[in-house]
């Protein structure tokens, strides 16, 4: 068999592959038969794991998800890049699942295990992914979501800062925990929205089904265990928690591409529209800044800014990735 094709699959697992090598081996899996594929991993193993049984039905599980993974999809160059960082931490903790070091020793495999998976969101992006544990995730734009690779092995530890909505996968012997700036979060088995921008005053966890229990990072600590249709609101600048009522399709409108207000600030509505869209806002009407609108918006950024200008009276325009609001000449 080819060392080079030994080559690019072992940089394939370690996360190092580049664009081309990765072209070249998903023109190469693609193409060879899947006995041809068994027996590649089955020689690879055997060099490296003397004595260690393999089993065939396991082998094929690894060639369905390689094949699965570097399959072709119609996204954006960065997105691909993305989704298959992701493809690699997930195939990696498969094949440990399964007893299988293909092509890494012992020591390796403990390197790995402590690099950082990272996924970022940009401006007005977001991605849904799926964790090693099976958790379904949906970030919103301007977020960041990071564990390490062995991620399900001993824990279930992530930090995230963002938004992003968790459906997590249930495991009675490892909790699912997510660290913040100010918030720790610890589930079993749930589903719920988090909000934790770095830049926000308020700080917002939704329960949507399941039990969530939330605690601060600061003394004295504060804890809450919250139940469905409530939310944990935590205020950065008085470092209060408390619970309140949630209506749960407000806090996940975003999912359905919507932007819902109720009472908020024009400065903050603004800003909200920019963080979805992508656009840097410059407020020149300070005394209009404090003006609190009530609304639900799903047209387009131009779509939403009409009704608002109708609404405030304002002048707006955007040029290159920069909202500018002034006043009516």
């Amino acid at each position: 068999m080819d060392d080079h094709i030994i080559d690019l699959l072992q940089k394939y697992i370690s996360g190092e592959i580049g664009s081309d090598e990765f072209s070249e081996l998903q023109e190469y899996i693609n193409h060879t038969p899947d006995k041809d594929l068994i027996f590649l991993l089955q020689q690879q193993w055997e060099n490296q794991n003397s004595g260690a049984p393999l089993y065939k039905k396991d082998i094929k599980k690894v060639i369905k998800y390689i094949k699965q993974e570097t399959a072709p999809h119609k996204t954006s160059a960065m997105l691909r890049l993305k989704l298959f960082q992701a493809g690699v931490a997930a195939l990696f903790l498969l094949l440990i699942g399964l007893s299988i070091y293909l092509y890494v020793g012992k020591q390796e495999y403990a390197r790995l295990g402590e690099r950082d998976f990272v996924m970022r969101t940009g401006k007005g992006e977001r991605v849904s992914m799926v964790l090693p544990d099976g958790t379904h995730v949906r970030l919103n734009a301007e977020s960041v979501l990071s564990y390490q690779q062995n991620f399900g092995h001993y824990n279930r530890c992530i930090s995230f800062t963002g938004e992003g909505y968790f459906e997590v996968a249930k495991d009675i012997e490892k909790q699912f925990i997510i660290h913040t700036q100010y918030l720790n979060v610890r589930v079993l088995g749930t589903t719920f929205n988090l909000s934790v921008y770095e830049e926000d005053k308020i700080l917002e966890l939704a329960l949507i089904s399941g039990t969530v229990e939330v605690s601060t990072n600061h003394e004295p600590v504060q804890t809450a265990q919250l139940h469905p249709n409530e939310k944990a609101l935590f205020d950065t600048q008085t470092k209060q928690l408390t619970i309140a009522k949630s209506f749960n399709q407000d806090e996940t409108a975003w999912i359905e591409n919507k932007l819902v207000f109720r009472s908020e600030p024009l400065k903050e509505v603004l800003r909200q529209i920019g963080r979805k869209y992508g656009v840097a806002v410059e407020m020149e009407i300070a005394d209009l800044e404090q003006d609190r609108y009530t609304g639900v918006f799903d047209e387009d950024i131009y779509g939403i800014l009409n009704i608002l200008k109708e609404h405030y009276g304002f002048e707006y325009k955007i040029d290159k990735d920069t909202l500018y609001v002034t006043k009516q000449k």
